[in-house]
């Protein structure tokens, strides 16, 4: 993954830089103020943004999670812990991001309807 596409993803500026010991870190920026929203360091650039995107993801599922006062985008149904999906508003194949303002939390139900909702687990 490059930083471009990483930025793209999580909708934050992303910086890498060597730590020393030949480890990476891997750190998210939100809004204006440069304030640090996320941080990950690695082996390697590639698993440091890896687990930078993986982590503003989950993020950002919790907070769309929180938007929806734990109910389901489709159904308005209460969401149970480990019971409902992530769905992407705008596909990623269409140029969509993990960005909360393109999430929404769905049953599992409905996710699997064949709606072509993005099938993502959430929670075990």
């Amino acid at each position: 993954m490059t930083i471009s596409r990483a930025e793209r993803l999580t909708g934050y500026n992303i910086e890498v830089v060597g730590i020393g010991s030949g480890c990476y870190a891997a750190t998210a920026y939100s809004g204006l103020d440069g304030e640090v929203f996320l941080r990950r360091s690695a082996r390697t650039k590639k698993q440091a943004l890896d687990l930078l995107v993986a982590a503003a993801y989950r993020s950002h599922c919790d907070l769309a999670f929180k938007k929806h006062k734990g109910r389901c985008a489709i159904c308005s149904r209460e969401l149970r812990t480990g019971r409902w999906e992530t769905d992407h508003i705008v596909k990623r194949s269409q140029g969509g991001t993990h960005h909360v303002s393109n999430l929404r939390p769905v049953c599992s139900g409905d996710a699997r309807s064949g709606c072509g909702f993005h099938r993502r687990r959430h929670g075990g």
